[in-house]
């Protein structure tokens, strides 16, 4: 058995881009995976698989708007920030595969979204971000 620590719940604002569309993107993601924070300790796998399932058609939303983003603006490092999105998307329904199966993957899931989601959002995003900003004062 794989020991994960419990991150704690997430303040969307320590994400903040500075970008609003991306920004309440984030933190609608970021609210989801805080109730699956919560949810996780009540053992009902009903409402976590509700809020993973809640969290789907979201994500996939903000990756098709970045993706968008980054093809109008020609971001440079595009395709690497597509496999970051397609290594997510793939990762996740691993996870739901899972969930699905009887495991108990809520804890292990909510630190991976947790590394994932600050790697990404402080790294990946926030380069798309000042590239896309330099961009308007060129």
């Amino acid at each position: 058995m794989k020991i994960v620590l419990a991150p704690m719940l997430l303040n969307w604002k320590e994400f903040a881009t500075g970008c609003p569309d991306i920004d309440q993107q984030h933190r609608d993601i970021i609210e989801l995976i805080n109730e699956l924070y919560t949810a996780r300790f009540s053992g009902d796998r009903e409402m976590i698989k509700g809020i993973l399932t809640a969290l789907i058609q979201p994500t996939l939303n903000h990756f098709a708007h970045e993706e968008l983003l980054m093809e109008r603006i020609y971001y440079p490092d595009a395709e690497a920030h597509i496999i970051e999105h397609e290594k997510l998307k793939s990762d996740s329904l691993e996870y739901i595969k899972r969930f699905d199966d009887g495991e108990d993957i809520a804890a292990e899931l909510q630190a991976f979204l947790f590394d994932w989601l600050v790697l990404h959002i402080r790294c990946s995003d926030r380069k798309i971000i000042d590239f896309y900003q330099s961009t308007l004062h060129s």
